[in-house]
Protein backbone atom coordinates (compact mmCIF):
# COMPACT_ATOMS: atom_id res chain seq x y z
CA UNK A 1 0.00 0.00 0.00
CA UNK A 2 1.68 3.73 -1.27
CA UNK A 3 -1.11 6.31 -0.11
CA UNK A 4 -2.70 4.73 3.31
CA UNK A 5 -5.38 2.88 4.33
CA UNK A 6 -8.07 6.04 3.95
CA UNK A 7 -6.88 6.58 0.93
CA UNK A 8 -7.04 3.22 -0.57
CA UNK A 9 -10.70 2.71 0.51
CA UNK A 10 -12.14 6.15 -0.38
CA UNK A 11 -10.63 5.30 -3.91
CA UNK A 12 -12.07 1.81 -4.21
CA UNK A 13 -15.32 3.19 -3.08
CA UNK A 14 -15.30 5.57 -5.80
CA UNK A 15 -14.93 2.70 -8.60
CA UNK A 16 -17.98 1.08 -7.26
CA UNK A 17 -19.71 4.54 -7.76
CA UNK A 18 -17.78 5.14 -11.03
CA UNK A 19 -18.60 0.98 -12.33
CA UNK A 20 -22.20 1.88 -11.23
CA UNK A 21 -22.62 4.57 -13.35
CA UNK A 22 -21.27 2.24 -16.20
CA UNK A 23 -24.08 -0.32 -15.77
CA UNK A 24 -26.83 2.00 -15.60
CA UNK A 25 -25.99 2.51 -19.10
CA UNK A 26 -27.12 -0.85 -20.08
CA UNK A 27 -30.56 -0.59 -18.05
CA UNK A 28 -32.49 -2.08 -15.02
CA UNK A 29 -31.61 -5.67 -15.30
CA UNK A 30 -27.66 -4.85 -15.66
CA UNK A 31 -28.11 -2.69 -12.42
CA UNK A 32 -29.81 -5.62 -10.65
CA UNK A 33 -27.27 -8.21 -11.84
CA UNK A 34 -24.25 -6.23 -10.33
CA UNK A 35 -26.27 -5.21 -7.14
CA UNK A 36 -26.82 -9.02 -6.61
CA UNK A 37 -23.29 -10.50 -6.57
CA UNK A 38 -22.23 -7.18 -5.38
CA UNK A 39 -23.43 -7.94 -2.69
CA UNK A 40 -22.83 -11.41 -2.52
CA UNK A 41 -19.41 -10.56 -2.80
CA UNK A 42 -19.70 -8.59 0.20
CA UNK A 43 -21.71 -11.05 2.26
CA UNK A 44 -18.63 -13.63 1.40
CA UNK A 45 -15.51 -11.44 2.31
CA UNK A 46 -17.77 -10.31 5.58
CA UNK A 47 -17.54 -14.37 6.39
CA UNK A 48 -13.94 -14.47 5.85
CA UNK A 49 -13.22 -11.67 8.10
CA UNK A 50 -15.51 -12.82 10.33
CA UNK A 51 -13.26 -16.18 10.83
CA UNK A 52 -10.01 -14.53 10.88
CA UNK A 53 -11.05 -11.88 13.50
CA UNK A 54 -12.53 -14.56 15.62
CA UNK A 55 -10.10 -17.35 15.22
CA UNK A 56 -12.42 -19.36 14.12
CA UNK A 57 -12.51 -22.21 11.67
CA UNK A 58 -15.39 -23.01 9.09
CA UNK A 59 -15.66 -26.16 7.62
CA UNK A 60 -15.50 -26.86 4.53
CA UNK A 61 -18.53 -26.66 3.31
CA UNK A 62 -19.07 -23.06 5.02
CA UNK A 63 -15.39 -22.27 3.27
CA UNK A 64 -17.08 -23.35 -0.70
CA UNK A 65 -20.33 -20.96 0.27
CA UNK A 66 -18.09 -18.16 1.18
CA UNK A 67 -15.97 -18.69 -1.72
CA UNK A 68 -18.85 -18.67 -4.47
CA UNK A 69 -20.15 -14.83 -2.98
CA UNK A 70 -16.83 -13.50 -2.43
CA UNK A 71 -15.18 -15.01 -5.36
CA UNK A 72 -17.86 -16.89 -7.69
CA UNK A 73 -19.84 -13.30 -7.37
CA UNK A 74 -17.50 -11.48 -10.04
CA UNK A 75 -16.80 -14.53 -11.90
CA UNK A 76 -21.13 -14.69 -11.73
CA UNK A 77 -21.31 -10.79 -12.52
CA UNK A 78 -18.88 -10.86 -15.59
CA UNK A 79 -21.06 -13.63 -16.98
CA UNK A 80 -24.51 -12.55 -16.49
CA UNK A 81 -23.88 -9.26 -17.31
CA UNK A 82 -22.27 -10.73 -20.77
CA UNK A 83 -25.69 -12.43 -21.00
CA UNK A 84 -27.67 -9.95 -20.84
CA UNK A 85 -25.92 -8.07 -23.59
CA UNK A 86 -25.40 -10.74 -25.85
CA UNK A 87 -26.59 -10.89 -29.64
CA UNK A 88 -26.73 -14.81 -29.82
CA UNK A 89 -26.82 -17.65 -27.39
CA UNK A 90 -29.35 -15.52 -24.98
CA UNK A 91 -30.39 -19.44 -23.50
CA UNK A 92 -26.75 -20.38 -22.81
CA UNK A 93 -26.69 -20.46 -19.01
CA UNK A 94 -23.19 -20.52 -17.84
CA UNK A 95 -23.44 -19.84 -14.14
CA UNK A 96 -22.33 -23.20 -12.69
CA UNK A 97 -19.55 -23.11 -15.03
CA UNK A 98 -17.52 -19.71 -13.88
CA UNK A 99 -19.25 -20.84 -10.31
CA UNK A 100 -16.78 -23.62 -10.81
CA UNK A 101 -14.46 -21.52 -11.80
CA UNK A 102 -14.43 -19.19 -8.80
CA UNK A 103 -14.02 -21.99 -6.62
CA UNK A 104 -10.94 -23.57 -8.19
CA UNK A 105 -9.29 -19.83 -8.82
CA UNK A 106 -9.63 -19.34 -4.65
CA UNK A 107 -8.21 -22.76 -3.75
CA UNK A 108 -5.74 -22.20 -6.01
CA UNK A 109 -4.58 -19.41 -4.73
CA UNK A 110 -4.52 -20.64 -1.38
CA UNK A 111 -2.30 -23.26 -2.67
CA UNK A 112 -0.06 -21.68 -4.22
CA UNK A 113 -0.15 -19.17 -0.89
CA UNK A 114 2.10 -21.94 1.20
CA UNK A 115 3.45 -23.98 -1.74
CA UNK A 116 4.95 -21.41 -4.41
CA UNK A 117 8.00 -19.83 -4.36
CA UNK A 118 7.14 -16.77 -6.87
CA UNK A 119 3.99 -16.04 -5.20
CA UNK A 120 6.16 -15.95 -1.97
CA UNK A 121 8.27 -13.46 -3.76
CA UNK A 122 5.24 -11.16 -4.91
CA UNK A 123 2.78 -11.07 -1.66
CA UNK A 124 5.56 -12.05 1.00
CA UNK A 125 6.33 -15.42 2.60
CA UNK A 126 3.39 -17.61 3.96
CA UNK A 127 1.24 -14.33 3.85
CA UNK A 128 -2.19 -16.19 4.62
CA UNK A 129 -0.27 -17.35 8.08
CA UNK A 130 0.18 -13.85 8.67
CA UNK A 131 -2.93 -12.40 7.88
CA UNK A 132 -4.73 -15.34 10.09
CA UNK A 133 -6.71 -16.53 7.11
CA UNK A 134 -8.42 -20.00 6.92
CA UNK A 135 -7.48 -21.51 3.74
CA UNK A 136 -8.62 -24.91 2.21
CA UNK A 137 -5.24 -26.17 3.16
CA UNK A 138 -5.18 -25.26 7.23
CA UNK A 139 -9.13 -25.99 7.46
CA UNK A 140 -8.36 -29.47 6.00
CA UNK A 141 -5.43 -29.82 8.50
CA UNK A 142 -7.60 -28.37 11.41
CA UNK A 143 -9.86 -31.01 10.82
CA UNK A 144 -7.51 -33.85 11.48
CA UNK A 145 -7.53 -32.15 15.15
CA UNK A 146 -3.39 -32.03 15.28
CA UNK A 147 -3.27 -30.59 18.88
CA UNK A 148 0.35 -29.11 17.73
CA UNK A 149 -0.96 -26.97 14.84
CA UNK A 150 -4.32 -25.73 16.73
CA UNK A 151 -2.14 -24.45 19.60
CA UNK A 152 0.21 -22.67 16.70
CA UNK A 153 -2.78 -20.89 15.34
CA UNK A 154 -4.00 -20.11 18.85
CA UNK A 155 -0.50 -17.74 19.39
CA UNK A 156 -1.27 -16.13 16.33
CA UNK A 157 -2.95 -12.98 17.73
CA UNK A 158 -0.24 -12.93 20.58
CA UNK A 159 2.28 -12.23 18.71
CA UNK A 160 3.99 -9.08 18.12
CA UNK A 161 2.20 -7.15 15.09
CA UNK A 162 -0.02 -10.48 14.70
CA UNK A 163 2.53 -11.95 12.87
CA UNK A 164 4.26 -15.55 12.84
CA UNK A 165 8.12 -15.69 13.57
CA UNK A 166 9.67 -18.02 10.49
CA UNK A 167 10.43 -20.94 12.98
CA UNK A 168 6.62 -20.76 13.67
CA UNK A 169 5.85 -20.89 10.13
CA UNK A 170 7.99 -23.53 9.51
CA UNK A 171 6.55 -25.47 11.71
CA UNK A 172 3.00 -25.02 10.77
CA UNK A 173 4.12 -26.09 7.54
CA UNK A 174 5.58 -29.23 9.29
CA UNK A 175 2.21 -29.97 10.28
CA UNK A 176 0.87 -29.25 7.05
CA UNK A 177 3.33 -32.11 5.60
CA UNK A 178 2.12 -33.96 8.47
CA UNK A 179 -1.22 -34.20 7.99
CA UNK A 180 -1.04 -33.90 4.08
CA UNK A 181 -3.47 -31.19 3.69
CA UNK A 182 -1.21 -30.24 0.45
CA UNK A 183 -1.40 -33.01 -1.67
CA UNK A 184 -5.44 -32.91 0.02
CA UNK A 185 -5.56 -30.27 -1.97
CA UNK A 186 -3.81 -30.28 -5.18
CA UNK A 187 -5.98 -33.54 -5.46
CA UNK A 188 -9.03 -31.05 -4.86
CA UNK A 189 -7.47 -28.91 -7.47
CA UNK A 190 -7.39 -31.79 -10.23
CA UNK A 191 -10.84 -32.76 -9.50
CA UNK A 192 -12.01 -29.18 -9.86
CA UNK A 193 -10.40 -28.75 -13.33
CA UNK A 194 -12.10 -32.41 -14.63
CA UNK A 195 -15.16 -31.17 -13.62
CA UNK A 196 -14.45 -27.87 -15.06
CA UNK A 197 -13.47 -29.74 -18.50
CA UNK A 198 -16.86 -31.71 -18.15
CA UNK A 199 -19.20 -29.02 -17.64
CA UNK A 200 -17.11 -26.90 -20.59
CA UNK A 201 -17.90 -30.34 -22.84
CA UNK A 202 -21.50 -30.49 -21.93
CA UNK A 203 -21.72 -26.88 -22.61
CA UNK A 204 -20.43 -26.99 -26.30
CA UNK A 205 -22.13 -30.16 -26.57
CA UNK A 206 -25.53 -28.96 -26.23
CA UNK A 207 -28.38 -27.49 -28.41
CA UNK A 208 -27.46 -23.57 -27.51
CA UNK A 209 -23.96 -24.62 -28.89
CA UNK A 210 -24.49 -27.35 -31.15
CA UNK A 211 -22.27 -26.99 -34.35
CA UNK A 212 -20.05 -24.81 -33.00
CA UNK A 213 -16.11 -24.63 -32.10
CA UNK A 214 -14.83 -25.43 -28.64
CA UNK A 215 -14.52 -22.61 -26.54
CA UNK A 216 -10.28 -22.30 -27.10
CA UNK A 217 -10.39 -18.70 -24.80
CA UNK A 218 -11.74 -20.98 -21.43
CA UNK A 219 -9.75 -24.12 -22.27
CA UNK A 220 -6.50 -21.88 -22.78
CA UNK A 221 -7.47 -20.04 -18.95
CA UNK A 222 -7.60 -23.34 -17.29
CA UNK A 223 -4.37 -24.57 -18.81
CA UNK A 224 -2.17 -21.16 -17.72
CA UNK A 225 -3.74 -22.23 -14.13
CA UNK A 226 -2.64 -25.75 -13.75
CA UNK A 227 -0.50 -25.38 -10.57
CA UNK A 228 2.21 -27.31 -9.50
CA UNK A 229 4.21 -26.37 -6.13
CA UNK A 230 7.44 -27.19 -4.70
CA UNK A 231 7.29 -27.98 -0.55
CA UNK A 232 10.00 -29.78 1.50
CA UNK A 233 11.87 -30.62 -0.90
CA UNK A 234 9.94 -32.17 -3.63
CA UNK A 235 7.87 -30.92 -6.50
CA UNK A 236 4.21 -32.30 -7.21
CA UNK A 237 2.76 -31.17 -10.50
CA UNK A 238 -0.77 -30.97 -11.96
CA UNK A 239 -2.44 -32.76 -14.38
CA UNK A 240 -4.53 -32.33 -17.27
CA UNK A 241 -8.12 -30.30 -17.85
CA UNK A 242 -10.76 -30.07 -14.69
CA UNK A 243 -18.23 -32.72 -9.74
CA UNK A 244 -15.85 -32.96 -7.39
CA UNK A 245 -17.03 -33.89 -3.82
CA UNK A 246 -14.56 -31.78 -1.23
CA UNK A 247 -17.75 -31.17 1.55
CA UNK A 248 -16.87 -33.50 5.00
Amino acid sequence: MIFGTPQSINSANYLFVKSLEEVQKLGPAAVAVYTNELRNLHVGQGLDLHWTFHAECPTKRDYIQMIDGKTGGLFRMAARLMRLEATQNHDLNVEGLVTLMGRFFQIRDDYQNLGSESYSHAKGPLSDLDEGKYSFILIHAHATNDPQLRSLLKLRPQQPGGLFTPEQKSLIMKCLGKTKSMEYTLDVLKELQREIGRVLVGLEGGPVLAGQEENWMVRAVMARLRVGYDVSGYTIYQDQICSTVIYS
